[in-house]
């Protein structure tokens, strides 16, 4: 019976997405992306009505374990990221632990690699984060060390970015994906709290190069933005490089980049590539992410990377589990 995986707590065959993640993306709320067969990942649309639709992803939760382990055919069948452990069942033992807000919102920029035009759902309903998040405050749906990356358009133009910056202080973490174009008080203010990093792709260290990977010739209006973040938070800022080859993989660009970094008190760097770019990275390519990474470390700037395939080519020591490099 269904009712049996709605109280205690069991060994069962589940997953930490399906147990702890919640992504609000295109008006629907899923678990994750996986996609691993034909997209049909499991998911519930937003009606308009915030409380029908958590009830509808509570429901599809509980439905999606009961027929996983009653071998019932259902879309997370032979998952990889399946895996057998004793998980809380109890429907109000589901606590998100991370939350993904990918949902809605505009840009000022035209970046080149940039997917949003490609994935945008042009009908579907925009949630409400604030909204979202005062229902499952009210369902004690969060867990104590929740934590949120929100990645909806450019927050700093979003008209309803000082209620957004309110609602991401209950989080015990958060990042916050921005271009920076544009200085923002909220955005400030929610960095100084010490909880918040701010990830910004700048993607080259040259007003040349930004103007052609970004579209806009906004490169020193970034500068200006990230040195104020910079003074005003201590290590809030994770500077991204997206390596486009023949654009920005050269070492004009590498060192001016790793210079803005040092000045602007950014600890942390993300290496990556372009996910639109099924092109195999090429030699040169990845003997600048090397360097990125050197010349950083010689700044004491930490280095991850989010690209398993530049990760693989890569001679330098890195820790598979954090993608970083040592």
């Amino acid at each position: 019976m269904l009712d049996d995986y709605n109280s205690g707590m069991k060994q069962k065959l589940s997953c930490r997405f399906l147990e702890n993640h919640c992504i609000a993306a295109d008006g629907t709320l899923s678990f994750c992306f996986s996609g691993y067969k034909d997209n049909k990942y499991p998911r519930v649309m937003f009606t308009g009505n915030y409380t029908k639709t958590v009830e509808k992803f509570i429901s599809l939760q509980q439905q999606i374990l009961y027929n996983l382990n009653e071998n019932i055919l259902n879309p997370c069948t032979n998952c990889p990221g399946l895996a057998k452990d004793y998980y809380p069942i109890k429907t109000e033992n589901f606590k998100i632990k991370l939350f993904t807000f990918q949902s809605g919102g505009t840009c000022n920029l035209r970046c080149s690699y940039c997917v949003a035009t490609k994935n945008k759902n042009a009908t579907a309903l925009r949630i409400d984060l604030p909204e979202l998040f005062a229902e499952f405050k009210a369902r004690d749906m969060l867990a104590p060390t929740f934590s949120c990356s929100f990645a909806a358009g450019e927050i700093s133009i979003n008209p309803k970015c000082e209620e957004i910056c309110t609602a991401l202080q209950i989080c015990e973490s958060c990042r916050l994906f921005s271009n920076s174009l544009v200085y923002n008080e909220y955005i400030s203010a929610l960095l100084a709290l010490g909880k918040t990093k701010i990830i910004v792709s700048v993607d080259s260290g040259t007003r040349e190069t930004f103007a052609k990977v970004k579209g806009v010739n906004a490169f020193d209006r970034v500068c200006d933005t990230l040195h104020r973040y910079g003074r005003e938070s201590k290590d809030a800022i994770i500077l991204k490089y997206i390596l486009l080859p023949g654009i920005n993989d050269n070492v004009k660009d590498i060192e001016s980049f790793n210079a803005l970094a040092r000045d602007i008190n950014c600890k942390s760097i993300t290496i990556s590539t372009d996910m639109l770019n099924t092109t195999p990275i090429n030699e040169h390519t990845v003997l600048m992410s090397e360097y990125l990474w050197k010349s950083a470390k010689d700044l004491s700037i930490l280095c991850d990377t989010n690209s398993y395939a530049l990760a693989e080519k890569m001679s330098v020591p890195i820790d598979m589990q954090k993608n970083i490099f040592i």
